[in-house]
């Protein structure tokens, strides 16, 4: 049996929450907003994207920096439906990965995008192109990691004009707030 915190938005399997040590728990209903994940505003974006490509809806809470509640550039925490949470999460541990998995590496990494030997790299895009006397399995194989490139590239191309409509605003803001104190 599951159960939810009202206070910490969390399923877990206990009588007592283990994030604030709540034993005011009830059993977790379907439609309950149940915390996932939080990641940082580009990671977010990614992670809003994906979850909207599987159908799988989610809100967002910002976690504004102390002192600067007007930068959009906070942390988000995200939350799906209790019913929705096993296959959100699976899509969040697809995209990320965590230090566990980067036994070389010293320093946690949760958040940081996997390498994806699915799609091409920038060298090799500029050196593509189509290969002569292959298999029909090895072509498919080239059309299908093609295909990912650009899908990839598309998902990056999104994100890089997110991010100058962010700067954009950002000028905008503090140009405003620079004539205020003038």
């Amino acid at each position: 049996m599951s159960f939810y915190c009202e206070n910490c938005r969390r399923v877990f399997d206990s009588e007592q929450c283990p994030v604030c040590g709540s034993a005011d728990v009830r059993t977790a209903e379907p439609a309950d907003p149940c915390f996932l994940t939080e990641q940082g505003y580009v990671q977010a974006s990614i992670l809003a994207d994906i979850l909207t490509q599987q159908g799988i809806p989610y809100m967002t809470r910002m976690r504004s920096i102390k002192g600067c509640a007007t930068i959009m550039m906070g942390n988000r925490l995200f939350y799906v439906a209790c019913r929705d949470l096993e296959a959100a999460q699976n899509v969040v541990n697809e995209l990320f990965y965590t230090l566990e998995e980067d036994a070389e590496n010293s320093q946690p990494v949760e958040g940081m995008l996997r390498e994806d030997a699915e799609v091409f790299t920038p060298e090799e895009i500029d050196c593509l192109e189509v290969p002569e006397n292959i298999s029909p399995e090895d072509l498919a194989m080239f059309s299908k990691k093609l295909k990912a490139t650009l899908k990839e590239m598309k998902l990056q191309e999104r994100l890089c004009r997110e991010r100058m409509d962010l700067l954009r605003d950002m000028i905008d803001e503090t140009d405003f707030l620079l004539e205020d104190m003038q």
